[in-house]
């Protein structure tokens, strides 16, 4: 979790390390399911076939290959925000689907058909940091400090 400004979040993602791929969700334009189907798709370059369904966002991003192989770190910028009309959307299903996304290096994500482990051409590291101007975002918004997520511990200012 990243408490600060927008702006200091905006400029936090600027600072990425070479290599890595950081995309920006602006959680301004995700009040309901199909606002966030859209930013979500624009910032992660959906493919053309995309639904703007829950099962398509659960498909696209748990497979991110068109991406490539790069460190993939997705920054949510005012997460009070992200489904504000669809509160019971919020920790039901979005914040599963992006659980269910997360990845680290070295831990395989599919099985082959000769039971080997292997990884996919996506991102080997997928890492979604949350951001609030709030400091007690994470004990009013339900769900969100239950996941296992990476936390940015210090203020961004």
């Amino acid at each position: 979790m990243a408490i600060g400004t927008e702006r200091a979040f905006d400029n936090f993602g600027a600072c990425s390390p070479k290599r890595t791929n950081v995309r920006i969700v602006r959680g301004k334009r995700s009040h309901g399911s199909s606002e966030l189907f859209g930013e979500w798709a624009a910032a992660l370059e959906f493919p053309y076939y995309f639904g703007h369904n829950w099962d398509a966002f659960d498909e696209c991003i748990n497979d991110l290959d068109w991406l490539g192989a790069e460190p993939l770190v997705v920054l949510v910028s005012r997460v009070d925000e992200v489904l504000a009309d669809e509160p019971a959307r919020f920790a039901g299903t979005f914040l599963q689907i992006l659980k269910s996304a997360e990845r680290t290096p070295g831990a395989p994500r599919k099985q082959s058909q000769d039971d080997h482990e292997h990884l996919d051409e996506g991102p080997r590291f997928v890492r979604f940091v949350f951001h609030s101007e709030r400091a007690e975002i994470a004990t009013d918004f339900p769900g969100l400090g239950d996941l296992p997520l990476r936390r940015i511990a210090r203020d961004l200012e």
